[in-house]
Order: structure tokens, then sequence, then C-alpha cells
């Protein structure tokens, strides 16, 4: 009891931030966590329907690419609190199809539910840009990630200094196309 004779309150913990955040390049730890969310979050981008991903396609890639930042890099979003993974973003930096020129385009970027923020996604999308900037790179490529709205993320895309570059259209290959009438 306190001295009004009342039990005193509870003590409630301050509600943490999503934003306590930071990112730092991946290590060979991470390649489990990085291939776990990969294939849980990937398949619920549109353009990525019905397409099967291979963990350990993924492994490979993040295995026989790491350390090798002239071409390829990856970053994970990790709690300052618990050092837990929470997010991650990788990209690639390449001569492009026709050209000697540089060509970044992202591979996958995607943060926990619980953790998206407009802050914990820019950090992501600025470690990648700054790093294709530092490559050279004259293009750099980023495609619409899930979990945000269309609008939300297309102005965070504006503020990065992205434009819009016409449409991607696909012929899916599935039972529906292959069946038609």
């Amino acid at each position: 009891m306190d001295i009004s004779g009342q039990a005193p309150l509870p003590k409630t913990e301050k509600k943490r931030s999503k934003n306590e955040c930071n990112i730092r390049p991946y290590v060979l730890d991470d390649i489990p966590f990085l291939c776990a969310g990969a294939k849980k979050y990937i398949p619920e981008l549109p353009n990525y329907k019905n397409i099967t991903i291979s963990e350990r396609r993924l492994d490979y890639l993040l295995r026989h690419n790491h350390g090798s930042a002239s071409h390829f890099q990856c970053w994970v979003l990790v709690d300052n609190v618990t050092n837990e993974l929470v997010g991650a973003g990788a990209g690639y930096c390449v001569p492009g199809m026709v050209t000697f020129d540089l060509v970044a385009n992202d591979t996958f970027l995607f943060v926990h539910p619980e953790w998206r923020s407009m802050r914990n996604v820019v950090m992501l999308m600025t470690a990648y840009k700054q790093w294709a900037m530092a490559r050279g790179a004259k293009m750099i490529m980023a495609t619409q990630t899930g979990g945000y709205r269309v609008g939300a993320m297309n102005e965070i895309m504006r503020r990065q200094g992205y434009v819009e570059a016409g449409f991607q259209w696909m012929l899916r290959l599935d039972d529906a196309y292959l069946n038609r009438a």
C-alpha cells in the first residue's frame, strides 16, 4: 500500500517501438533466417504467384555470394534489444544484358509484419541504393514490395528518388491459361 492506503498500481512496461532496429550486412549464420523469410514472404507478391521458392537455391546464392559485395549484397534488419533478425533486403549489381554499364536490381526485401514501419523499410532501401551507387550502377531498379498499401509504397519510392518506368506484363503459364478454350 502507498501512503494513501491504496494498493499501488501495477507497473506497466514501456511499449517498445518497432523502430528500435538497425541494419548490418548478412553473415553466414543469417542464411536460415533469410531462406525462411524469403520462402514465406516472396510468394505473397503478385508477380511471384504460383512460383516455388527454392530454399536450396537461395541458400546456394547466399553462401556463394557472401563476401562478394562487388556484385551481390544482403542486409539484415536487427532488433536492437534482442538482437533478433526481423527483416532483410538483398540486391545485385551486374552489367546489363546489352551493355557493360552496371545495372542494380533488388532480389528481395521483407520485414516481419510486426516490425514494418516506414523507417525500417527505408533503411533497407537506402542501404541497397547507396551500395549500388557506390558500385557505379547507371540504373537502380526496385520492385513493389508486399505488406504495404500501393499509394504509400509509391510515395516511399518517389522520396527515394525512383520514378515509375512503365508497367510489367507477364504471361502466367498456369492451367487456366494452358486449358483456355
